[in-house]
């Protein structure tokens, strides 16, 4: 009876390409059935449907069946007389990362093949290999039903959503209490940066001050170290970074070569010319301070 069951007969097979899609087309074909695949992609490669060129075989619709409007006007076109429906999402793997896809695939795509049948115009629409006389009556399709596992699937994904977006609202608020956190961080770091500012502000105005006012002790124990001490001094003006030593001395002239063996003072030389008196010879000497004082 089966072999005949088939033959001459219009047969749409969703999900054609996939590997037992395949196998049954390719039964379908040798049972002489007119085979109308539908199928948005082969699955694999290599390919049981492209080994086989069923391709070539069938009427090969490149069809998503999550698009109702397609579907009908496939179903109008050929009025099938059997209907196998093997399109899905199988991989278990990929339903966790794209359960949207998967819902939409196995469950609206089956409705859609549902309301696909409702309308046609041809009602009966043979979906059973039992013999005619054991074949159970054909109930008509609850439409009740149908819309009850619609409104459930959609309750179900309304319920994903909610889900997600609770999830989402608590990752941002999480998100913010460390934004708060790092911002607090921030402005210690940055008070932290304003008094570096300020200390080097002030520590730059102090070398500049001791640049242009050299400490004096410093110098005048340097003095004191390296003048023979018959030499004393009457007069020690300070310029910036030089200075200026007067005094009376029995040998003025051996008062330079002593000057330029320290390393307090550089270049120095006299001013004007030496004058002898009871006291001793009069000196004037002006000599630049080392940069380091």
């Amino acid at each position: 009876m089966i072999l005949n069951t088939y033959k001459n007969k219009v047969v749409i097979v969703t999900g054609h390409t996939g590997f037992k899609g395949s196998w049954l087309t390719q039964w379908l074909l040798l049972l002489g059935a007119k085979v109308v695949g539908i199928s948005n992609s082969v699955p694999s490669k290599p390919s049981h449907f492209e080994s086989l060129n069923l391709k070539n075989k069938i009427i090969h619709q490149k069809v998503d069946v999550r698009n109702l409007g397609v579907l009908v006007k496939i179903f109008k076109k050929y009025k099938p007389d059997y209907v196998f429906h093997l399109a899905g999402q199988s991989i278990v793997k990929k339903s966790f990362t794209d359960p949207i896809y998967t819902w939409q695939t196995n469950t609206i795509g089956t409705l859609n093949i549902l309301e696909s049948l409702r309308e046609l115009k041809k009602q009966q629409i043979e979906t059973n290999l039992l013999p005619a006389d054991q074949q159970p009556k054909r109930k008509k399709v609850n439409i009740k039903l149908t819309l009850a596992m619609a409104v459930t699937v959609v309750l179900l994904l309304a319920g994903w959503f909610a889900n997600k977006v609770v999830y989402t609202n608590k990752t941002l608020t999480t998100l913010d209490e460390q934004l708060n956190e790092i911002k607090g961080q921030v402005a210690s770091l940055e008070k932290i940066d304003l008094t570096y500012d300020s200390l080097k502000q002030y520590v730059d105005i102090l070398n500049t001050i001791k640049k242009q006012y050299p400490n004096k002790l410093p110098v005048l124990g340097e003095l004191t170290r390296t003048l023979p001490r018959d030499t004393w001094l009457t007069h020690l003006n300070f310029k910036q970074r030089e200075v200026e030593v007067k005094g009376f001395s029995p040998v003025a002239s051996k008062l330079i070569p002593l000057l330029e063996q320290s390393k307090t003072f550089v270049g120095a030389g006299f001013l004007g010319t030496i004058i002898k008196e009871s006291a001793g010879e009069k000196f004037t000497i002006r000599a630049d301070l080392e940069s380091g004082l």
